[in-house]
């Protein structure tokens, strides 16, 4: 999807429809009622896995839920209520051939679930990943799917719940939560708990000297089995380990290790999850019989038809000199209609052209991409005149059982220098293995691989002038087998007698509070500058009217609107499309009626907007014709509660509350001093209104 350059500054509005017409099928009968639907099949590259990835178009209008909680809970619910909220799921594995549950919206055990409003604004819901013996997709493939989805149709911020089980060790090891891998930031806690009050809490806990600890638990029970996991790990370790950061982030980096024991994390065991989303002009091209393979097993076609279309594809397109140059291709409707007088079959016709992205034949390849100038596909093809470095081509498991073939040898018959010579290795593998090459395949064609914690290079010796594998034990302990099994239950003992060992008012304690109630996240996306492009992409915020401030829309403004508009546009122009926009954005603005670009000052609309507005400045709209009778007014709901609690909290966090029944003010459950097992009183009274009681 990279290789749509206009959509680096179209708004997520447009792109998503843009991404549904050209990447998804719609379904003639919508799986729920009052939502369209459309399926985008999705490709694991390295096995050959096909998988769907659904997308819904909720109208609010006609729904029976048009607010939304995530939005209330994340702090965004002064946003105005958005026309339509897009649900994007890749459901679990029992689904992907067979129509989702009706309740689907309600389900958490989704691979992936994202919501993004149309205004850009969304919320990751969940993400899960699945293991089972013919496939396998990881909560860091499903997240890595989602941000380049929304890195691709230019979502505004997308915000995140943190509810992983033990998120406080990856805090405490790496300083940011496991979602801050992808650029996601701290926006709010609960409880009140704001961002200088969990930066400290990191910073202290991150800071703890391991020695106060194992003194502070030395007359307790549990610090001799404390001390015992401190020294075990300090005495593994390549560096000092000072602090409680340094002892996690080391067992969390070995458990990483120890579950990816006998695979390459490096050139040969690639991300397993390549899908057809990825349209970079630059991205490594599919390999034609992978590509067969993919579109015969999402399709109804035979593997030899759809072969036969690809290479009919790259035959017009060598008769034509598409796109050789770089600068024209073929378009989509030209390929359909010269394709049809040598296949005939248009269903099948259409299916792989939709299913072509960029693919390898022979020393040509082809792809498929979007012209900026046209807003059409075309197809081009270009001749590669350097061959690139073969990648391995020997199947995961077979590369897995080389490596562990490869660690026992290096293990077993490394010299006093720890060097093995190349020569020896081969030989020994093909005692074990008949053949040397996926031997080569592990170590030949890589850089410093790691194999059962031991870093392997290939390297020529001066003096013999032969090959010879130096390796670098990162765990001096390599004899401790049962190290890698008990990491994880070690970190689980630190992690419930330390973070959680101390009296309830230690300063410990009071930050590892503090870590587990900062549960939201935020990613923004920001606007990408690109000199060359014909578009210019602006944010036009609504101004609204003094007498509107003071007595209708007394909250916060709501987000802007993205436009994209040619950079020959004038301000007048721009006041047509911003008007849109707005129309096509929000509930409450759905006649409204743009008057005046630029706020206090009026800009003459004759002048061309790239001299008068700067891209990264907001553009002030004033207007009228707001529906402020509405109940589609605020994504917070009609009836807003009014929270006022002891811990700092001023609105509704999405952790349980009780409301009083005398002033309707609510406050925390957990603050009040009611139990979470226990029942909220009906009759129950705020802080407030019991300090007043009793002066009575």
């Amino acid at each position: 999807m990279g290789s749509f350059k206009n959509l680096n500054y179209g708004p997520f509005r447009e792109n998503i429809r843009l991404f549904l017409q050209e990447f998804a099928e719609k379904f003639e009968d919508n799986a729920v009622p009052g939502m369209a639907s459309w399926s985008t099949l999705l490709i694991n590259e390295k096995k050959g896995i096909v998988f769907p990835f659904y997308t819904f178009e909720e109208t609010v209008e006609q729904s029976l839920d048009p607010f939304c909680d995530y939005c209330k809970f994340s702090g965004w619910g002064h946003h105005f209520v958005s026309k339509r909220k897009y649900h994007l799921i890749i459901p679990e594995v029992d689904y992907w051939k067979k129509p989702l549950k009706d309740n689907f919206l309600d389900v958490r055990t989704h691979i992936l679930y994202g919501l993004i409003h149309c205004n850009g604004y969304g919320h990751l819901i969940c993400i899960n990943g699945v293991k089972a013996p013919s496939n396998f997709l990881s909560e860091t493939d499903a997240m890595n799917i989602w941000d380049r989805i929304c890195s691709t149709l230019c979502t505004r911020k997308v915000s995140v719940r943190d509810e992983i089980n033990l998120r406080l060790l990856y805090v405490v090891g790496y300083g940011q939560s496991w979602y801050g891998k992808w650029g996601y930031k701290f926006s709010h806690g609960t409880f009140g708990v704001r961002k200088g009050k969990y930066e400290s809490a990191v910073e202290y806990l991150r800071s703890l000297n391991l020695d106060k600890i194992i003194s502070d638990f030395k007359n307790k029970s549990k610090g001799g089995r404390i001390k015992q996991i401190i020294n075990k790990y300090r005495g593994v370790a390549d560096i000092p380990l000072i602090t409680l950061s340094d002892l996690l982030k080391f067992m969390l980096g070995f458990g990483g290790r120890a579950r990816v024991q006998g695979k390459i994390e490096n050139k040969v065991v690639k991300s397993s999850c390549q899908h057809v989303l990825k349209r970079r002009d630059n991205e490594e091209p599919t390999s034609f019989d992978a590509l067969v393979t993919s579109i015969a097993n999402s399709c109804r076609w035979p593997a030899r038809r759809v072969e036969h279309v690809l290479k009919q594809i790259v035959n017009l397109l060598k008769q034509n000199k598409g796109g050789c140059d770089g600068n024209y291709g073929v378009s989509r409707y030209e390929m359909r209609e010269e394709l049809r007088k040598c296949v005939g079959d248009t269903g099948l016709i259409d299916f792989v052209l939709k299913s072509v992205n960029c693919f390898a034949i022979g020393n040509y390849v082809v792809r498929r991409s979007l012209n900026s100038s046209t807003r059409r596909f075309e197809f081009s093809i270009q001749e590669v005149l350097e061959e690139a470095e073969p990648d391995c081509q020997w199947p995961e498991e077979r590369v897995e059982h080389a490596s562990e073939v490869t660690a026992n040898i290096l293990t077993e018959n490394s010299d006093e220098e720890n060097t093995m010579p190349w020569r020896e290795l081969q030989d020994k593998a093909r005692e074990c293995l008949g053949e040397t090459q996926p031997i080569d395949c592990v170590v030949h064609s890589m850089d410093n691989p790691m194999i059962r914690n031991q870093s392997i290079s290939r390297t020529k010796k001066p003096s013999t002038k032969k090959f010879e594998l130096p390796i670098q034990s990162l765990i001096k302990d390599a004899q401790n087998d049962t190290m890698e099994c008990s990491v994880a239950e070690d970190a689980l003992y630190l992690y419930r007698s330390v973070l959680f060992g101390y009296r309830d008012t230690h300063p410990l304690s009071l930050a590892t509070k503090a870590i587990m109630d900062s549960k939201y996240f935020v990613k923004e996306w920001c606007f990408k500058e690109h000199n060359l492009d014909p578009l210019i992409a602006l944010s036009c915020l609504f101004l609204p009217s003094f007498d509107e401030l003071e007595t209708e829309l007394m909250r916060p403004l709501s987000p802007a609107v993205v436009v994209a508009v040619p950079l020959s546009s004038t301000i007048g122009e721009l006041k047509v499309v911003a008007q849109a926009a707005f129309r096509d954005t929000y509930c409450i603005m759905d006649k409204f009626v743009a008057s005046q670009i630029g706020g206090l000052k009026k800009i003459d609309e004759n002048k061309v907007v790239c001299h008068s507005i700067e891209p990264s400045s907001p553009v002030w709209v004033r207007g009228s014709g707001l529906d402020l009778g509405t109940t589609l007014r605020y994504e917070d709901g009609a009836q807003r509660l009014t929270v006022d609690c002891c811990c700092g909290a001023k609105y509704d966090d999405g952790e349980r509350l009780a409301t009083c029944e005398v002033c309707n003010v609510s406050q925390h459950t957990r603050c009040s001093g009611i139990a979470d097992k226990e029942d909220a009183p009906s009759d129950f009274l705020c802080s407030d209104c019991v300090a007043v009681s009793r002066r009575k």
